[in-house]
């Protein structure tokens, strides 16, 4: 799948009056009042329960848009949840707190001891530097038949050959340069460090229980947590008007690469249900309530060459291989009572001050988690922007209805790309570029009414989970970036409750 990029959205957002206007208001900060005013009226009609058997199972639909340079295709599934009523909450991502990020600490580390190293300072073991030593030696010795090698000669090219116009064999011949140089520079730090590296974390560095510390920088806490072997976990703590948000990093020493791009619907296994409850196991550590809204079986293959990451489903190059490994990889995002929220790779993530103004915007991405599990147990774990507060301020919001949302989507789907192609024509005309004009091709696949997160401060992470139509499926067009068809991209959401349209990449 492709996707438009972050720029390119946020482009649009700066200079969506390069089109036409619409006649509905496109996004704006939401009246939060004047939105739970409206969701605590009881339903005339229109609850979740009336909308149950009269909404419309497929929506079929297209049209275009700026000479035919937008085209928009509907052939999606429109799916309700498996509830009575859509409530409305607030909610807010802060701090963590000591007692969470212990019993996290606890839950991933067991009985092995972890050393807390200060975030401005490396100690290394003697061991470890050694076999990277070991490791780069046989890379230089062996050159192209060597995996690392292969690997580094890959990346060089990947970072280089777009600007440079060479023939394939002078782009393997510098690529292979590159990697020497690489290597080189690697075994020089590496036999630089043999000298002050130490033989044991005990007695050098103290253990650590999870407890967080202070930052010089004074805008979070945080705790780094290795062992001997190698596992390490990081968890950055911050308060809701902070610049940082709080996350969580998890690696286990021995963990292989998994591959997004190996990614097959699991059985329903034991080995399924006992990793299934490993995952879900760390957020009940931290007390904290998410849900599974994706489940994949994966490998450490690159049986095409093609690595997929599994934080966001971007697709790189590396080097062929086959399986080793497998392993279950279960994503989570914000839930309330098991009802997911809708989730963007890029959602919420501007972070900016108004124009012309000193107004601070923290950054607020949508909260998403991962766990892979295999059979070691939790290899790897990243959780982004946990939400930290909620509470229900309407169980059972009117909606509008589907028909009412589509109608919404027609008059404003194309809206956000023609600003975005009208502000590219400009730039291209000013500097006189040639070459075929920009298109962009949005294809629904699927409409979930479903939660999604509305921020109502512009200077902190709180705000709403509100009901909405979440138009999902793919964006194909000249000016986007690779990613993964794990994550279908948001390409439009309704307020359900209001009719608003929400800007996704601002998170309002």
């Amino acid at each position: 799948m492709k996707r438009i990029g972050f720029l390119a959205l946020a482009l649009c957002l700066l200079l969506a009056a390069c089109a036409e206007t619409p006649e509905r208001p496109l996004v704006a900060q939401k009246d939060v009042d004047r939105l739970i005013a409206k969701a605590q009226q009881p339903p005339d009609g229109n609850a979740l329960s009336d909308l149950v058997g009269t909404t419309q199972t497929v929506y079929r639909w297209q049209t275009s848009a700026f000479q035919d340079r937008i085209q928009v295709t509907a052939d999606a599934r429109v799916i309700l949840p498996n509830r009575d009523a859509a409530p409305l909450y607030r909610v807010r991502a802060g701090a963590l707190t000591d007692g969470q990020t212990r019993a996290v600490a606890a839950y991933l580390f067991g009985d092995t001891p972890a050393y807390e190293i200060p975030g401005d300072q490396i100690v290394l073991l003697k061991a470890n530097v050694q076999k990277d030593l070991d490791r780069f030696a046989e890379a230089l010795a062996q050159g192209r038949d060597n995996a690392l090698f292969q690997e580094l000669m890959l990346q060089w090219k990947w970072e280089n050959a777009g600007p440079i116009e060479l023939s394939d064999e002078e782009l393997a011949a510098a690529a292979e340069r590159g990697a020497r140089a690489e290597i080189e520079r690697q075994i020089e730090f590496l036999q630089a460090s043999l000298s002050t590296a130490v033989e044991s974390f005990e007695g050098v560095l103290p253990r650590g229980d999870g407890t967080l510390s202070e930052t010089p920088e004074g805008d979070h806490r945080c705790v780094n947590l290795y062992t001997e072997a190698g596992d390490q976990l990081n968890i950055t703590s911050a308060e809701a008007n902070q610049a940082a948000y709080s996350s969580l990093f998890w690696r286990r020493h021995d963990a292989p690469e998994y591959n997004l791009a190996t990614a097959a619907a699991p059985a329903e296994t034991p080995e399924y249900s006992h990793a299934r409850a490993l995952a879900d196991g760390l957020f009940s550590a931290a007390g904290l309530e998410v849900g599974c809204f994706s489940a994949w079986q994966v490998d450490d293959g690159v049986p095409d060459g093609v690595f997929g990451n599994l934080r966001t489903g971007a697709r790189s190059p590396q080097v062929a291989k086959q399986a080793k490994h497998s392993a279950y990889v279960f994503y989570y995002t914000t839930a309330v009572d098991d009802l997911t929220a809708a989730w963007s790779v890029n959602g919420g993530m501007t972070g900016t001050t108004e124009k012309g103004q000193e107004v601070f915007e923290a950054s607020w991405p949508y909260e998403m988690a991962f766990v892979a599990v295999d059979e070691a147990g939790i290899a790897k774990a990243q959780w982004i922007a946990p939400i930290t507060e909620k509470s229900a301020v309407s169980e059972n919001a009117g909606l509008l209805t589907f028909e009412q949302a589509a109608e919404i989507f027609q008059d404003m789907v194309t809206v956000f790309y023609e600003g975005t192609l009208a502000a590219h024509d400009a730039a291209r005309e000013a500097m006189n570029e040639k070459g075929p004009a920009e298109t962009f091709r949005l294809t629904v696949t699927e409409i979930r009414l479903e939660l999604i997160r509305s921020r109502a401060s512009r200077g902190e992470r709180a705000g709403l989970l509100i009901p909405a139509w979440v138009f999902y499926g793919t964006v194909d067009g000249s000016a986007a970036m690779e990613n993964d068809a794990c994550f279908p991209e948001i390409i439009l959401a309704v307020n359900a409750v209001d009719g608003t349209v929400l800007d996704v990449e601002r998170g309002y």
